[in-house]
């Protein structure tokens, strides 16, 4: 049995420094959906939200209007 395992559970032996992942900048997450961090997801969700029920813009985030265009693309569409 090893000294760091004790019924299942895992104990930390040594302390590390969290890792902090580095932030691309606001040009090339627009670009690439795959560098989003959750907020930028979220604004995104909420624009495509409020395009798709036809609710007027509600802030001016890049990411809120992405969604916007796509939501209301298909609120006209109808």
């Amino acid at each position: 049995m090893y000294p760091e395992y004790f019924e299942e559970f895992h104990y930390v032996v040594q302390d590390r420094e969290p890792v902090e992942r580095k932030i691309p900048p606001l040009k090339e997450r627009l670009k690439d959906q795959n560098l989003w961090q959750s907020s930028d997801w979220c604004c995104y969700d909420r624009g495509k939200r409020h395009g798709d029920f036809g609710i007027p813009q509600q802030c001016q985030n890049p990411f809120y209007l992405l969604g916007y265009a796509k939501g209301y693309e298909k609120y006209q569409q109808q």
